[in-house]
């Protein structure tokens, strides 16, 4: 009984042996065979993207991922009136692409992407938009918080949230806590949903202003004290959805002027403190009758008042800002800025307009029984308080 157990085992094992050698024999040959199919043409490979058999479709897509970025090309161009199970294999190759860490492979997938989401076959700009809309999410949250390590400020409904995903009406700030490079700073324009930009300092310059001009739906851009060109601000042209800009404390001048006029999505436009002249400041609005141009050289007073039937009456002062320092007192009503009569506190604005920071000027005031001459130096205006003032601020006056 024992000897025909040990037979069958004997048998058994023996059979376990031919079916790994007939294994061997099958393999082997295949092995051999694909080591030279590494070194086909691309073309070859994207071809079989629409094979008839699945493993041959399914080789061909992973080869192509692991090539990189130089058949990007070669793949987009096969896709139009392709198959749908080619444009679906087609279209998660150069998506992977767009996603890897090689960034030339990554650029050249997106580019490719981007013109296939336009392409007349609409099965090809459906799967193309899709996986382009995909990329970006990943892609803006990747660089989002790449960005604000490196400082990068972002603010949603006035309060700070780290590293929270961007969102449409955010707003990103470009400041002192900056500590990035010009060549980072371009990775902005992945943040495609920002509506706000604020450039502030001297250590923003033009290459911030290129970086933003890529970013197609920023409505808003606020430079403040920033070291931004005339030649710079020529980067906004490209800004088609950037409705109000204000640019305060920069050295831009006159040779600006051409480069405002040609933005012609802007309704709304503040300069102050700049060393355009008010004639530019003019011809802008002649020329664009849709922007409210409001012009600025820059001094600030620092007090409010309220059209009384007395006059501009004082009801506010800033603490420690010129008028305070000027010994200028609530209930004083100005009668006269630097030798012109005051009537409105739209006059006073539009006189302020007219002077730069830290000139000195008189202004009479009526208190109590008798009229004071008080001689203030202007200061500056500040951030907040500029912001607080330009929705009220009266539209150019030509005539002066």
């Amino acid at each position: 009984m024992q000897a025909r157990i040990d037979a069958r085992q004997r048998c058994a094992h023996g059979v376990d042996w031919c079916r790994l050698a007939l294994a061997l024999i099958v393999w082997a040959p295949a092995t051999a065979r694909a080591a030279p199919d590494e070194n086909r043409p691309i073309g070859e490979w994207v071809r079989d993207l629409d094979a008839d058999r699945y493993q041959q479709r399914a080789a061909a897509t992973d080869r192509l991922i692991a090539m990189g970025g130089a058949v990007a090309g070669p793949v987009a161009e096969a896709l139009p009136q392709a198959s749908t199970e080619m444009i679906g294999r087609g279209v998660h190759v150069l998506k992977q692409l767009a996603l890897t860490a090689d960034d030339a492979s990554r650029q050249a997938a997106y580019q490719q992407l981007s013109q296939l989401s336009q392409a007349k076959d609409a099965r090809v700009a459906r799967r193309a938009g899709a996986a382009l809309e995909s990329v970006e999410r990943v892609r803006m949250q990747e660089v989002l918080e790449q960005l604000v390590r490196l400082g990068l400020e972002v603010q949603h409904d006035g309060q700070f949230r780290g590293l929270m995903f961007v969102a449409p009406g955010m707003s990103l700030t470009i400041g002192s806590s900056w500590k990035g490079t010009p060549e980072q700073l371009q990775l902005i324009r992945w943040l495609r949903d920002v509506e706000s930009v604020r450039l502030v300092g001297p250590q923003v310059t033009d290459a911030a202003l290129s970086a933003v001009s890529q970013m197609k739906r920023v409505k808003t851009v606020f430079i403040w004290e920033a070291a931004i060109t005339d030649g710079g601000l020529a980067g906004l042209r490209d800004l088609k959805s950037l409705q109000q800009l204000t640019i305060c404390y920069s050295p831009l001048t006159d040779g600006a002027r051409e480069t405002l006029q040609g933005l012609s999505g802007l309704h709304a436009l503040c300069l102050c403190g700049t060393q355009m002249t008010r004639a530019s400041a003019v011809a802008l609005q002649e020329a664009n009758a849709q922007v409210t141009v409001d012009f600025r050289h820059g001094a600030f007073l620092g007090l409010g008042c309220k059209n009384a039937p007395a006059g501009c009456t004082v009801d506010n002062i800033r603490s420690r800002s010129a008028a305070e320092n000027g010994g200028l007192r609530v209930g004083d009503v100005i009668v006269r800025y630097n030798q012109q009569p005051v009537a409105t506190f739209e006059d006073l604005v539009n006189l302020i307009a007219e002077n730069r920071v830290g000139e000195t000027v008189p202004i009479e005031v009526s208190r109590g029984a008798k009229n004071e001459t008080l001689s203030v130096q202007l200061g500056a205006w500040d951030e907040e308080s500029l912001q607080n003032a330009l929705p009220r601020a009266p539209r150019l006056r030509l005539g002066r």
